[in-house]
């Protein structure tokens, strides 16, 4: 439930703060008001660590998407984060929000993100995968946990895909 995982996040980033065990990372970024408020709404979690860090933790969804005459595949080849461009050869993906099935999630991207293709895709199966790294926006070690759907379209490149 979310009010519980709020508040054990919440806990964490003050033991964090009042231990002074933050690694320094956080503290270099401007993003520190932006991590807890992603805390706040249940974005992600913040677990400790047994190396006696912390560690963010963030589920999300990613479409693999194969245009079905070609077999090219759509990649998002970045994105715009605090009105700095962050290049990033990928699936498109979301955050899972709190309580949301992953295949809910697929279909909220799909109409927010891929719109003009929404009548032309068909989603298929789904894998999972989890990849640890710092967060490029927060400078935090994050552990995100994917689930990777699989996905034709029908329309052409002059329709609504830019081949580049």
């Amino acid at each position: 439930p979310l009010p519980q995982r709020v508040e054990m996040s919440q806990c964490v980033v003050l033991d964090m703060v009042h231990s002074g065990k933050w690694s320094g990372a956080l503290s270099e970024h401007t993003g520190f008001g932006e991590l807890k408020a992603e805390v706040d709404v249940g974005d992600c979690d913040l677990m400790p660590w047994p190396d006696g860090g912390v560690r963010r933790i963030v589920t999300i969804v990613a479409l693999s998407l194969e245009r079905r005459s070609d077999r090219m595949v759509l990649t998002q080849i970045g994105k715009v984060s605090d009105g700095k461009r962050i290049g990033s050869c990928q699936p498109p993906g979301t955050k899972v929000k709190v309580g949301e099935h992953s295949r809910l999630a697929i279909e909220r991207l799909i109409k927010q993100k891929l719109t003009q293709l929404v009548d032309f895709i068909d989603v298929g199966g789904s894998s999972n995968d989890s990849e640890e790294r710092v967060s490029k926006k927060y400078g935090v070690p994050s552990m995100y946990m994917r689930t990777l759907y699989n996905g034709v379209f029908d329309a052409s490149d002059t329709e609504y895909v830019k081949v580049v």
